[in-house]
C-alpha cells in the first residue's frame, strides 16, 4: 500500500493520556498510565505484553466495557470516555468481540449463536437476520455444522462461530482477546488467516491481544504494553530476549 493511501486512512480510535486505576482496598493498581494511541481504520492490529501489563484493560476500555479513570478516548470521531449506561450499551453494539474461551451459548445452535447479537440490536427482521446468518456461516466455512450446538464442535469450529458472531452487526471494529489461546498452533494459524481475510473483505479494524509473537508478526502494526505504558517494540528483539531467558532457565535447571 502506498504512503499516500496510508495517510488518507481515517483515524478510528484515539486515546489521549488514558489511565485506569483499581483500588482493591489493600493496594492501588495502576493498570494503565497515560496511554496515547492512534489506530487508523481498516487495520489488523496486535497488542502484546506480559500478563498484568494492562493490554486487556486497554481492550476493555476501547470496547466500552469499562471506563477510564482519566484521559479521553474517541471512536470514529465520537468521544466515548464518559458514556452513560444507555449510551454504553448502544456503543457496544458497534463493536464485535472474539473471546479466548469462545463464550458460546451451550444450548444454542451455530445459527442461533450468530443470530443472537442481531436480535439484541433490533435492527433486522427475522428474514433479514437469517440471510445474514447464512452468509456469515458460509464465510467461516461451517455450512455443514450450522445446526450443531457447541459441544458438537471442535475448538477451531467454535472460534469460527465466534468470528461470525462478532461480524453479525457489521461492526467497524472487532476486539479479540487471545483468540488462539485455546487452540493448537495449526488451528490457530488458520483462525488468524481467516480473521485477516475477513478483515480485508469487510474493510474493518481488528485489534488482537496476544502473547503469541507469530500472531503479532502477521499484524499491520504492533503495540507493546509494559507496566501500563506503551513502549517501543521490535519483534525480533523481543524474540531474542525471550530465547535468552529460556536458555538461562535451562542452565539453572541443569
Amino acid at each position: 500500500m502506498s504512503n499516500t493511501s496510508n495517510r488518507s486512512r481515517k483515524i478510528l480510535i484515539k486515546c489521549e493520556k488514558l489511565t485506569k486505576t483499581y483500588d482493591d482496598r489493600s493496594v492501588i493498581v495502576k493498570a494503565l498510565q497515560g496511554i496515547d494511541l492512534i489506530i487508523k481504520e481498516n487495520k489488523f492490529i496486535a497488542i502484546i505484553g506480559s500478563s498484568g501489563s494492562g493490554k486487556t484493560t486497554l481492550l476493555n476500555l476501547i470496547g466500552g466495557l469499562d471506563k477510564p479513570t482519566s484521559g479521553k478516548m474517541w471512536f470514529d470521531g465520537e468521544e466515548i470516555s464518559s458514556l452513560n449506561k444507555k449510551e454504553g450499551v448502544l456503543f457496544r453494539r458497534k463493536v464485535g468481540i472474539i473471546f479466548q474461551d469462545f463464550n458460546l451459548h451451550s444450548v444454542l445452535t451455530v445459527q442461533q449463536n450468530i443470530e443472537l447479537p442481531m436480535i439484541y440490536a433490533e435492527k433486522l427482521d427475522k428474514h433479514a437476520r437469517m440471510i445474514r446468518v447464512e452468509d456469515l456461516i458460509e464465510k467461516v466455512g461451517l455450512e455443514k455444522r450450522k445446526r450443531h450446538i457447541p459441544t458438537q464442535l471442535s475448538s477451531g469450529e467454535k472460534q469460527r462461530v465466534g468470528i461470525a458472531r462478532a461480524l453479525a452487526n457489521n461492526p467497524k471494529l472487532i476486539l479479540a482477546d487471545q483468540p488462539t489461546g485455546n487452540l493448537d498452533s495449526k488451528t490457530g494459524d488458520k483462525i488468524i488467516k481467516l480473521m485477516k481475510d475477513l478483515q480485508k473483505e469487510f474493510s474493518i479494524t481488528i485489534i488482537v491481544v496476544t502473547h503469541n509473537l507469530d500472531v503479532a508478526r502477521k499484524a499491520d502494526r504492533v503495540f507493546a504494553i509494559e507496566d501500563g505504558k506503551i513502549i517501543p517494540v521490535t519483534l525480533e528483539g523481543k524474540e531474542k530476549k525471550r530465547m535468552k531467558k529460556k536458555k538461562r532457565k535451562k542452565a539453572k535447571a541443569s
